[in-house]
């Protein structure tokens, strides 16, 4: 990852800028939503944190060589809403895998665990209600350092 990052910095203009946005260590939630208020919530697991550690240590380390000076980090949060239970997990099976290796059974399993839940809360809960899966990301400034 840090040659990908030096060849980013090579190709950047006198005045460009590299933004970093990937997702926190923080596992995505699945909610249900009725109006303004969340009334259910259970965390998903992934398979993709090994690779944020990758991409973070190769973020700091072309700090550490000269590359980039690291600018402004904010925290944000990506909302995926759906209408239905069923809707909701096909686009998270269209949009999650960030990795080219299949998922672990045990991550299967908790994903249908928790749209289960959702499935039969959601039969419960009545119209009004919308579900969601809520993502958290690091936003990051990096500033080539001229040479």
């Amino acid at each position: 990852m840090v040659h990908a990052l030096k060849e980013i910095h090579g190709l950047l203009k006198p005045d460009g800028v590299l933004i970093d946005i990937h997702p926190t260590p923080d596992a995505p939630v699945v909610e249900a939503i009725n109006g303004s208020k969340r009334v259910f919530s259970e965390s998903l697991l992934v398979n993709y944190l090994e690779g944020i550690t990758h991409a973070e240590f190769a973020l700091k380390k072309s700090a550490e060589i000269g590359l980039f000076v690291v600018g402004e980090t904010i925290e944000i949060e990506f909302r995926h809403y759906a209408t239905t239970p069923s809707e909701l997990r096909t686009h998270w099976d269209a949009i999650e895998p960030y990795s080219d290796t299949p998922k672990e059974k045990i991550i299967t399993a908790r994903e249908d665990q928790v749209f289960s839940h959702l499935e039969s809360f959601f039969k419960l809960a009545g119209e009004g209600s919308n579900v969601a899966i809520a993502e958290r990301a690091y936003v990051s400034r990096y500033l080539p350092v001229k040479e």
